[in-house]
């Protein structure tokens, strides 16, 4: 969905990375954060998407703030995400 890609700050050309999940402790978030710092220095324009909720997502959001949460969807709105 282009709309929805535009939404994140991303063209047709531009890599996204995309976490979908509940946003726990027992997610190994910290992993999801340092994957994409490095996934950022090969492409500095890319967005992170983070889809979920959980007990660890205002924590994450305030330490991230470069991440766009989108909370938690499902049926065709989350694979609308998916396929973006």
């Amino acid at each position: 969905c282009s709309e929805l890609r535009r939404s994140w700050g991303a063209d047709e050309a531009t890599p996204v990375a995309l976490y979908v999940g509940r946003v726990a402790a027992e997610k190994n978030l910290d992993l999801l954060v340092r994957a994409f710092q490095t996934f950022r220095t090969s492409h500095p324009q890319a967005p992170c998407i983070v889809v979920g909720d959980g007990p660890r997502r205002q924590a994450l959001q305030a330490a991230q703030p470069d991440c766009i949460f989108t909370g938690a969807h499902t049926g065709e709105e989350l694979a609308r995400h998916y396929a973006s």
